[in-house]
């Protein structure tokens, strides 16, 4: 059945694509840029016929190959997107086909925030890696059918600003699209009173970002992120960056930031290094290591090797350098020295030690923190752990955004039977907590792998499969003690290209 749906709120008729029992609507524009480092505005009507069956263009942005980190073999190509600083506010929409979407009732909605370290789209519906049409499949075949929206947002300088526009245009610009999802989901079947909003490493980031600032969504996923991750910057931060990618982009040809060209703009981002970006504090983010804002419910975890996007970085740091990084611990260097392996005259150890060090400060520490502040406001929150490695390459571990393979199979797992059971599992469960039904007690853990193993674990488990004493002592020191350490090690160091 073709995918065309007359459309009330919107006032036109929807020309989308159909695959089997879904349609996608793609390249709605949720929102518009006047100018650059705009604050977004809503789209201008639409009506009559509406061709949606092409992906709309995404930000700007230095090309990074994501197949790389995931270990996706060369042969499996991706398609070319095209970019806009100005058309980039748009989103797909992915839905159960049906001549009557509204029947036999509003579904719940899940809306989606890639990652990308707040730079780059890592995944995007047109590149396949979080096209939701076989996550909405599965919710089909399970009798328990959602609706998905994913989005193109601002992304590097042109959503971080110049010193006079407003701060987090990615955060603006995602209250937008939301706002636009609420006004309009009803007419593709969706219940604008049940939105999730979920993302994965930057997209989680900014997932809890609104959840601090009070994004009126029913519940929340943070996968392999949080604001503990990159936390908000003092402006002063902001504004040296902004004044040195200033200068580069005079030296390049006499421009400032808002006149500058597109591929001029994105050369400075390269002469400068600028691989990823970062929150700046504002008003309504005070407080956000506190708040578990309104949402009812959370979904939370990790990858047991998170820290593999500092690999290469780490590799090339000196053990002494290491060791001496170390001492910023304070009183309590020789036990974080102990604990990690942190010995300097073993130089692979070392640096073995410093990425766990990294994994357990910024992600591992920050998912048991926010578990148990949700569970202090007396709120259902689930954890999850992603233990399943890399399906092309297990050696590569369960490393950061394998979890993407899984949750929406965009690419055929079939070639390992214990990833493809893995990818079953994640979306089923991930369903059920869309639906609001619980996908396993709170009081366990939900662990996916290894070895195509899906199941309830308890605290003793845990222990096993994360560096619990580690975190014990992390805890103690604190995040004042420790983040020197992290900031001496991380700066400069991470990369998708690991």
């Amino acid at each position: 059945m073709p995918a065309i749906l007359q459309h009330k709120t919107l006032q036109a008729t929807l020309h989308g694509h159909e695959s089997g029992r879904i349609w996608q609507f793609r390249g709605l524009q949720y929102g518009i840029i006047p100018a650059r480092f705009s604050s977004p505005e809503p789209p201008a009507p639409i009506a009559g016929d509406v061709d949606c069956t092409a992906f709309g263009p995404r930000c700007p942005q230095n090309y990074i190959d994501f197949r790389h980190l995931l270990r996706i073999p060369p042969s499996l190509e991706i398609p070319e997107q095209r970019e806009d600083e100005f058309a980039c506010l748009n989103l797909d929409i992915t839905l159960p086909a049906s001549p009557d979407v509204t029947a036999p009732g509003p579904l719940p909605v899940l809306m989606w925030i890639h990652g990308g370290s707040q730079a780059v789209s890592f995944g995007t519906t047109s590149t396949k890696l979080c096209d939701p049409t076989k996550l909405v499949e599965e919710s089909i075949s399970i009798e328990k059918p959602i609706v998905v929206v994913t989005i193109n947002y601002r992304l590097n300088i042109f959503a971080f600003g110049d010193i006079e526009s407003e701060p987090n245009l990615a955060l603006r610009d995602q209250k937008r699209a939301f706002e636009y999802i609420a006004s309009h989901i009803g007419g593709f079947g969706g219940d604008p009173a049940n939105i999730t909003v979920a993302g994965e490493s930057a997209g989680a980031v900014y997932c809890h970002a609104h959840m601090a600032m009070g994004l009126p969504a029913r519940q929340y996923i943070l996968q392999s992120g949080s604001l503990h991750l990159s936390p908000p910057q003092p402006r002063s931060a902001a504004v040296t960056l902004v004044q040195k990618l200033e200068k580069t982009v005079s030296d390049l040809g006499g421009w400032n930031l808002r006149t500058a060209p597109v591929d001029r703009l994105l050369e400075a981002l390269k002469q400068c290094n600028l691989v990823s970006f970062y929150l700046q504090q504002e008003t309504q983010l005070e407080g956000w290591g506190e708040s578990v804002g309104s949402a009812e419910r959370l979904l939370i975890g990790d990858n047991e090797y998170e820290s593999n996007l500092w690999r290469n970085g780490i590799e090339e740091l000196p053990a002494d350098t290491i060791w001496s990084i170390f001492e910023l611990a304070g009183d309590k260097r020789e036990q974080l020295r102990d604990l990690y392996g942190i010995t300097a005259d073993r130089p692979t150890q070392n640096r073995i030690g410093a990425l766990d060090f990294l994994n357990d400060a910024r992600f591992a520490l920050p998912v048991e923190t926010m578990v148990e502040e949700w569970q202090r406001a007396k709120r259902p929150v689930f954890r999850f752990l992603v233990d399943q490695p890399n399906p092309w390459q297990t050696s590569s571990r369960a490393h950061h955004g394998v979890d993407l393979l899984y949750l929406f199979g965009g690419f055929d797992l079939s070639f390992d039977p214990a990833a493809q059971n893995i990818s079953y599992s994640m979306q089923q469960k991930w369903i059920q907590f869309i639906n609001g039904d619980d996908p396993w007690s709170p009081e366990q853990y939900w662990a996916f792998g290894p070895i195509g193993l899906s199941k309830a674990i308890d605290r003793q488990e845990f222990k096993a499969r994360r560096r619990d004493r580690h975190l014990a002592l992390l805890r103690e020191i604190g995040h004042d003690g420790f983040n020197p350490v992290f900031g001496n090690l991380a700066a400069g160091r991470i990369s998708l290209l690991n």
